[in-house]
């Protein structure tokens, strides 16, 4: 790589955090040498000083913008000295190309800021179809994001909160990506769901397969039909499995509850999003008892009749309101 090349990969990097395929791509180049790392360090630190660079560019020639930024750079880490060290003696030069690099980087932004389009979904499902034909399913309470350059070519997705079923369409050259905060999914062509929810993040395969990575793990996990895989982002915890006829999100797409030795309440956090009900349990009531039924558009009535018989309880329902007592 350039010299000039990695200081903008490294301004370009720490100006977008959120990133998944710069920020590897930085990391990769610091590993590659223990000078790599020093020297992104000590960028890092003259990044830190450069607040308001663009209000240095603002109306004057970039060169004269950077005699002022290398300028007002060295006063401050004068003054904080001998608290802040700079690495190395090359501070100034570097710190000039990197003004060029910032400006530069400042501008295109600028002239290339990316639009996206977004989509909501509040109290019903949605779908919708992409430019490349493939086609995305929506729970409730989801939102998401894609360019608005999306294309066959430029295939990146966002799901941001909620719950979303994806149906690929196939394209060895161009790898479909979904962005889940600072996780990455990757497929050629598959069917899967996706779940943002909480701290949690799960994904599910039906067909295909498909790679997994969070920032944090470096590790690509492989997923391939009836596998999943569910990470805790404030643990750091993955755990995989294979049999998705027993432990499965995507049902809901089907409108379908699939219960396997269930407790209560797990049973009713699934029947209140199916149902678009509140269910309140009054009183203790024991999860000695589990559920192993399988229910496909079933009227909720006939849900409750079994939740009565399995678990030894009353239930009293009005309107959207269930009252559950032992």
């Amino acid at each position: 790589m350039e010299h000039q090349d990695h200081y903008f990969l490294i301004t370009n990097a720490l100006s977008n955090p959120e990133n998944f395929s710069l920020q590897e791509e930085l990391k990769d180049w610091r590993a590659l040498d223990e000078r790599n790392e020093e020297e992104y360090q000590g960028i890092k630190k003259i990044w830190e000083q450069s607040s308001g660079i663009d209000e240095a560019y603002s109306g004057r020639a970039i060169e004269d913008a950077v005699s002022a930024f290398t300028a007002r750079l060295e006063a401050k880490i004068s003054e904080e000295k001998p608290k802040v060290k700079v690495f190395g003696l090359w501070w100034k030069s570097a710190a000039a190309v990197l003004a060029f690099a910032i400006l530069g980087l400042w501008t295109y932004k600028s002239l290339q800021t990316e639009v996206y389009t977004f989509k909501s979904t509040l109290g019903q499902r949605d779908s919708l179809m992409l430019a490349d034909g493939s086609k995305v399913y929506l729970n409730k309470n989801t939102q998401i994001k894609y360019s608005s350059q999306f294309s066959k070519d430029n295939r990146e997705f966002f799901l941001m909160k909620g719950e979303a079923f994806f149906n690929i369409t196939k394209d060895a050259a161009h790898p479909f990506k979904v962005f889940v905060n600072k996780s990455k999914i990757q497929v050629l062509g598959t069917t899967f769901n996706i779940q943002n929810i909480d701290s949690t993040i799960a994904v599910e395969v039906k067909t295909g397969k498909v790679s997994f990575e969070s920032r944090e793990n470096a590790k690509s996990h492989i997923l391939e039909k009836d596998m999943g895989i569910r990470y805790d982002q404030k643990t750091g915890v993955i755990k995989k499995y294979i049999d998705l006829d027993r432990q499965t999100n995507s049902n809901w797409l089907y409108k379908e509850l699939n219960f396997v030795d269930a407790t209560l309440p797990e049973v009713c956090a699934l029947i209140e999003t199916q149902y678009d009900v509140k269910i309140t349990i009054k009183g203790k009531i024991s999860n000695i008892r589990k559920l192993n039924a399988n229910f496909r558009n079933d009227p909720l009535k006939d849900v409750l009749d079994a939740l009565k018989i399995t678990y030894k309880i009353s239930i009293e329902h009005h309107d959207n309101q269930i009252i559950i007592k032992q």
